[in-house]
């Protein structure tokens, strides 16, 4: 590539991303007949040339690799154009730019692109995503409100923020509870990118509009649709009252009452005891003046089980908790401090009948309970509440991404030791690093398929033209379960493994290890604790399949025994996994039926409890494998070797860590060895793992960390952050030595933006 063939604007948005990450925050400019750039504070809505956001410049082209040499050529140093370069009335240094050049490429080593990388990027993205709705998200978090930093603010800081913030989302009209029907491959398309901003934010936006509105929307019926609007624009905040002190995931056993008055056509709701006060309730302290109470539907002394209430819990105007309403914090917690989670108890709260959302279960006016459900009336109510489980699926994913890129970005710049005294090599290269990064840089596009999986299942069951089985609303929650229960589980310990990677960087705030286990760490048992709902899926596995387990493990066994046992095999990859999922079903089914008659159904299920979750991961994985292999298919040269790569780690990676399973279906030879072929997989995968992340198309506002940008220069994005964002650091002079490419006016706008909260 050669100045001459690359446009002013590219070499300038070039030049931006690898020398001069300062303006973080700005919208650079470029017009086509203007000799300077533009800085400005505010996204452009209609700049007649080209935008780029300093952060998420784009790589060099694919073909480019970041020597010095070539950025220069790239760029144009000595060109008469690049002399145009200026963010002030100044002309720019020749030299500081050559300079500056010069430390970067020592700093970060060369990189050459292995595979087509737009190429690949397109297929990880898929169909489901709209670009133009993309697009839009994106500019709705480069505005200065959604790039707003949460750290060192208080609690009720953090809160007030969130709830701005949250506004401004749900005010901008592109999230609907109506998509969850009406348009559904919207609705899971920004739900793909809930991760892209903090997982607070999330949180509190899946509470109100999904579980909150959801209820009212999916429980409800027509006399309840005139609150959605309200609802969709925060204008009616609300809470979703499930979870009480003593009772969580047993959901049957919730206290709350709520008894049918015939008289005045009323419900009464009380919490008889302390144990009953509804905990750990998003949205509650601060905002909601609405509630979805689930409550015990009682009348003339009969209980007819747990019913959904729409309950008016403040004053809209004055914020005060209403009459036989008192409301509290539930206090701090180990990460979301943002989210108002709190507790309400109620005493004699009157609410009219039509309050009940009576989709599965009505009370007439004369007090007649119809239920057109039969015994599926809980199942169905419940079911339809799945959409909270579906965005942590999806957004965990997105946090894995965010957190491989920044540990892969890292590992390749950083520099530690090597053969001789003189040289130092990328700790990238280090097998020991390798081995413990490239599983879960496999897994991120593993996975990818699984959420399309689960996507395409809620489609089918929400989706306004389709029409869905009881099975697949059975086959939705159960999947939707256990994958959200190990893809929380991995991605927990994957982001230990990443933040140990990245040695002491990854222990600075700055690079949100730290925030993102925090605030990960409650999506284990958000939604339903994890070793509960993967006994979910595995009892669903277990009427499938429990009778024919013994023919499937019959038939995979012989295939096996004909095959040469290899990794790097398709079909050898798919028996594996798919054995070790019959083998686990099996095994409990085999129990079960021996001892339900001596222990009884309850016990005999609980002593099988570790095995439950040996067979929900053995099937998440199965079941990924088969999604991932099915579309990889589809590839062909430098792209389907890498992605076969990813494939083969995978897949090993299983093995090795559930080995046991295996001893008489493997070979002992290559089960023996299984650890050095992954090794050798890692190894052959690194040179790819930089390309690979870039391929997940996240731009630095989004990755938000200074080890991990896309330009490399961490020593230079470390300082920055370190010195802004410290008042104890403010004495020194940044337009000074070696600070000294800052102006006196950066220095100034850095340190106010990073100091304090208004």
């Amino acid at each position: 590539m050669t100045a001459t063939s690359t446009s002013l604007e590219q070499r300038l948005s070039i030049l931006l991303s690898h020398i001069s990450p300062l303006y973080e925050g700005h919208y650079i400019t470029s017009n086509h007949t203007a000799s300077k750039l533009v800085v400005d504070e505010s996204p452009p809505s209609s700049h007649a040339g080209t935008t780029a956001k300093l952060h998420s410049s784009a790589l060099l082209s694919a073909s480019t690799n970041t020597t010095k040499n070539e950025i220069a050529n790239v760029i144009g140093v000595g060109d008469d154009n690049a002399t145009a370069l200026s963010t002030s009335s100044d002309e720019s240094d020749d030299n500081s730019t050559e300079s500056r050049l010069n430390e970067l490429s020592d700093r970060v080593p060369a990189r050459e692109t292995t595979f087509d990388v737009p190429q690949m990027s397109e297929w990880l993205r898929g169909t489901i995503a709209s670009p133009e709705f993309v697009d839009e998200y994106l500019k709705i978090l480069q505005t200065p409100l959604m790039q707003r930093d949460f750290l060192n603010l208080t609690k009720e800081q953090s809160r007030k923020l969130l709830t701005k913030q949250l506004k401004l989302l749900l005010q901008s009209g592109y999230f609907k509870i109506t998509d969850q029907k009406l348009d559904p491959t919207r609705l899971l398309t920004a739900w793909s990118m809930f991760g892209w901003q903090n997982f607070a934010l999330q949180v509190k936006l899946v509470v109100h509009l999904y579980l909150y509105g959801g209820a009212v929307y999916n429980l409800g019926t027509e006399r309840h649709m005139k609150m959605i609007p309200e609802i969709e624009n925060f204008n009616s905040p609300g809470a979703f009252c499930m979870t009480e002190l003593e009772h969580g995931s047993n959901v049957r056993k919730l206290q709350t009452t709520a008894v049918y008055d015939r008289k005045t056509e009323e419900f009464i709701i009380n919490t008889p005891n302390e144990g009953a006060l509804k905990w750990w309730i998003g949205n509650l302290q601060q905002d909601a003046v609405n509630a979805a109470v689930f409550a015990r539907l009682i009348m003339d002394n009969k209980d007819y089980g747990i019913h959904a209430f729409v309950v008016p819990i403040r004053n809209p105007k004055t914020k005060k908790a209403l009459k036989g309403v008192i409301i509290g914090d539930c206090g701090d917690k180990i990460g979301l401090n943002s989210i108002d989670n709190g507790f309400v108890g109620f005493t004699n709260v009157r609410i009219p009948r039509v309050n009940l959302l009576n989709k599965y279960g009505n009370v007439l006016r004369d007090g007649t309970y119809v239920n057109e459900h039969g015994s599926r009336r809980f199942t169905a109510m419940l079911g339809e509440l799945i959409s909270g489980r579906m965005a942590i699926v999806i957004s965990t994913l997105t946090y894995r991404r965010i957190a491989t890129t920044i540990a892969v970005r890292y590992a390749f710049s950083r520099k530690q030791f090597g053969a001789s005294l003189h040289e130092e090599q990328s700790i990238l290269s280090y097998p020991s690093h390798q081995l413990r990064i490239m599983p879960i840089l496999a897994s991120c596009y593993v996975y990818e398929f699984t959420k399309r999986l689960v996507m395409h299942k809620y489609e089918i069951v929400h989706g306004k033209d389709h029409v869905s089985t009881e099975h697949d609303l059975a086959s939705l929650h159960a999947y939707v379960s256990g994958f959200k229960a190990i893809i929380t589980w991995d991605t927990q310990g994957y982001l230990q493994t990443l933040r140990e990677c990245c040695g002491g960087q990854g222990y600075s705030s700055y690079n949100r290890y730290g925030e993102m286990k925090n605030d990960n760490d409650i999506k284990t048992t958000f939604e339903g604790d994890n070793t509960v709902l993967v006994q979910q899926l595995s009892s669903f596995l277990l009427k499938k399949y429990g009778t024919i387990a013994p023919v499937k493990l019959g038939r995979i066994k012989q295939r096996l025994a004909k095959l040469k046992h290899n990794f790097s095999s398709d079909e050898f990859q798919q028996l594996v996994l798919e054995y070790r999922m019959h083998f686990y079903i099996q095994s409990i089914s085999s129990y079960m039926s021996k001892m339900t008659k001596t222990l009884g159904y309850f016990t005999a299920w609980q002593e099988m409890g570790p095995q439950t979750v040996k067979l929900a991961r053995a099937a998440v994985e199965y079941r990924a494998l088969r999604k991932y292999t099915k579309h990889v298919h589809g590839q062909s040269g430098s792209n389907l070797k890498v992605l076969k790569l990813m494939q083969q780690i995978f897949v090993t990676d299983c093995v090795i860590r559930d080995a046991i399973c295996f001893v008489d279906v493997i070979n002992n030879d290559t089960l023996k060895h299984a650890s050095t072929t992954l090794l050798d997989f890692c190894k052959e995968l690194a040179p790819h793992a930089m390309d690979l992340v870039d391929c997940f198309n996240l731009p630095d506002f989004v990755v938000r960390a200074p080890i991990g940008t896309q330009h490399g220069d961490y020593v230079r994005e470390t300082l920055h952050e370190t010195l802004t964002r410290n008042t104890e650091n403010h004495s020194f002079k940044l337009t000074e030595y070696p600070f000294h490419d800052y102006s006196e006016k950066d220095e100034k706008k850095y340190r106010e933006m990073y100091h304090g909260w208004k």
